[in-house]
């Protein structure tokens, strides 16, 4: 896919400018990648500071002809500084709101003075992958005639069945026997893997069967330095596997083909990617009742939903480690439903998993090449209890070049690139755009 995305810029004469505050490891976003910098395809812009983020755009608006500002970060005050620098330059701005609807995100959202409310107030669209997504800005108070769907970006060429590649993860990593539950996300509190690690003590100390939870590494952090101190004390260390992060998606779909379950226990997401792309490759998949996990699932066709208490106050731990607790306890009875399933049960559970994501998302129209522009899902949003489209495009209009940032990785540029694949007409060629990303070495 990479390469043909940069065949396609080529193509089309798109030049993708990506400014970064105060990191400058974009290198990383290069590996793997078919994209020249500096030569028509990519230019990266590094600043020390947000001081310094409007003199840049002023830059790049007085040399060249950029069409949007996309901004990834939502809840950033550098964010709130490239709009203004955007409304003074005269560049139209899309801001990328990747949450969902579920109870903290939307307590969060009704705070006074809310950064992320401020910014999508602020920009003149809103950008976001799934229903949960929509309901959340809408009832944040953004117009909906101001948010753009344009759904998740699932790359079927990258994400099929693939047993050969499977069974030599497993030999390598001498997995055989075992069952391997994959959680392929970052560590951070909301995303659950303290509530992982407590089913999986659960499922030990119940002995029920050999198992090994495949993790990303864990942040070094305060929450990092918890996991860890817990997969000690519970006796984990044999019981967890850390891959490397940032990862590859050649790399991340070695890890899907040996998983015989993936697993994210979030308490809040705008989509659950991960999951749709396990299914894609016929893998069960076991999520919570978070909003956005529901809408990237087939409940008990291709896998389970451990039912979540989705709200918990940091800063009140004895109220956090009931709800924690409580979690695990939920989370290690579907991971144990799966563990039990039959070798028969397991392939029906993954071929329907497949089926429902073809079916809903159609991950052909992200590698047709443009061919076709596809922003709905085929069943329409759901708006406040209601079934209805966003709003119509006029397809000759400027916004049709929106496309999601994710992340400063070679992922990441080859996810810019698929949605502009995704939302590119012709005779838009020669524009360019700005995203503006802020400290974003990260994937997923």
């Amino acid at each position: 896919m990479i390469n043909e995305a940069s065949i396609l810029l080529k193509r089309n004469n798109i030049t993708l400018h990506l400014l970064c505050v105060g990191n400058e490891n974009y290198d990383l976003a290069l590996d793997g990648c078919n994209l020249d910098v500096g030569a028509g395809d990519v230019e990266f812009h590094v600043v020390r500071d947000n001081a310094q983020v409007g003199s840049c755009i002023s830059a790049l608006t007085r040399d060249r002809f950029i069409s949007y500002l996309i901004c990834h970060s939502p809840w950033d005050g550098i964010t709130g500084v490239a709009l203004e620098a955007a409304k003074q330059f005269g560049l139209s701005s899309i801001v990328y709101y990747h949450g969902g609807d579920d109870p903290m995100r939307l307590r969060q959202l009704r705070q006074p003075q809310n950064q992320t409310i401020t910014n999508i107030r602020s920009a003149d669209r809103v950008a976001v992958v799934s229903q949960a997504g929509l309901r959340a800005v809408v009832q944040a108070g953004v117009a909906l005639d101001r948010v753009v769907m344009i759904g998740p970006m699932l790359n079927a060429r990258i994400f099929y069945p693939c047993a050969k590649i499977g069974e030599l993860v497993r030999q390598e990593h001498a997995l055989n026997g075992r069952f391997v539950f994959l959680s392929p996300s970052r560590s951070t509190r909301l995303k659950g893997q303290l509530e992982l690690l407590q089913a999986a003590a659960l499922l030990k100390k119940e002995g029920i069967g050999d198992f090994v939870i495949v993790m990303f590494e864990i942040s070094g952090n305060n929450f990092g330095d918890r996991l860890k101190e817990f997969i000690v004390a519970a006796g984990l260390q044999e019981r967890v596997i850390f891959v490397q992060s940032p990862i590859p998606q050649t790399a991340l779909r070695r890890w899907y083909a040996a998983a015989d379950a993936v697993v994210l226990p979030s308490y809040t997401e705008g989509f659950g990617q991960v999951l749709a792309e396990a299914e894609l490759m016929k893998k069960i998949v076991i999520g919570t009742n978070a909003s956005g996990i529901r809408e990237a699932m087939n409940p008990d066709k291709s896998g389970f939903v451990a039912e979540f208490m989705l709200e918990f106050d940091p800063s009140s731990p004895g109220k956090e480690e009931e709800v924690v607790q409580a979690n695990a306890r939920a989370l290690a009875g579907v991971m144990r439903k799966a563990m039990t399933l039959s070798p028969q049960q397991r392939q029906e559970m993954g071929e329907a998993g497949r089926q429902f994501i073809w079916d809903n998302y159609h991950p052909e129209d992200v590698v047709s090449k443009g061919q076709e522009v596809m922003l709905f899902p085929p069943q329409g949003l759901q708006v406040n209890g209601g079934n209805t489209r966003a709003f119509e495009y006029d397809y000759s209009g400027k916004q049709m070049l929106v496309f999601s940032t994710q992340y400063f990785t070679a992922n990441g540029v080859s996810k810019h690139v698929e949605a502009i694949n995704r939302l590119l007409l012709e005779r838009h060629a020669g524009w360019s755009f700005i995203c503006f990303i802020s400290f974003s070495l990260i994937l997923r």
